[in-house]
């Protein structure tokens, strides 16, 4: 009796050491999540009305298993437009927040694909004076979504560029309505993060 408890006692050292010494597949198997923070900053050219301008991007967010990136976006018009002559010297500027939802193919290549997609709500407002007063309402929402080429410029930063259309609505302010808003948008940006991969 002592020698076979003796047997098993060696046998459960035994495994208990070597057992698992390969990877064990499970039908359930364990999946490492990683959660890595960045910052972008970026502008955007495209028109309000039918007139050129320039818009500043900042924004915030998260990767999740290097495809999924939800975050939020703040941008701002820095080339306005002029009111028409009869309202003389203001100029219309518009600010943007949005949520921001992206989707990325192939994030392990130097180049990639990401499908990014803002949903939000925008503002636009006078700058500088305005004769005539100024009837409608001033905010707004609308739908982003775009294609992006994005390149691993290195383990600290990636570069992008692409393109947006954006689907604005309820736009009623001043001379403005929605379709003045809903317009094509290049994007050029710069996101900043820890985005090597680690080996597991």
């Amino acid at each position: 009796m002592k020698f076979t408890t003796f047997i098993l006692l060696l046998l459960a050292i035994s495994f208990n050491s070597v057992g698992q010494s390969k990877i064990m597949n499970h039908l359930i198997s364990d999946r490492r999540n990683e959660y890595r923070p960045y910052l972008t900053a970026g502008i955007q050219v495209t028109q309000l009305r039918l007139y050129p301008t320039i818009i500043e991007e900042l924004g915030a967010g998260v990767l999740i298993n290097r495809k999924i990136s939800i975050g939020y976006d703040y941008s701002k018009s820095i080339l306005n437009i002029f009111l028409p002559s009869s309202k003389q010297d203001g100029q219309i500027e518009m600010l943007k927040k949005a949520l921001h939802l992206e989707y990325t193919l192939w994030p392990k290549e130097k180049v990639h694909l990401s499908l990014p997609l803002e949903i939000g709500s925008g503002h636009l407002g006078i700058k500088g004076l305005a004769t005539d007063k100024i009837t409608g309402k001033p905010d707004f929402t609308f739908i982003e979504p775009g294609i992006i080429l994005e390149e691993n410029l290195w383990k600290y930063a990636k570069i992008g560029l692409g393109a947006k259309y954006r689907y604005a609505f309820n736009v009623n302010y001043c001379y403005l309505q929605s379709n003045d808003i809903s317009r094509f948008t290049a994007v050029l940006y710069i996101k900043l993060g820890k985005f090597t991969i680690p080996k597991h």
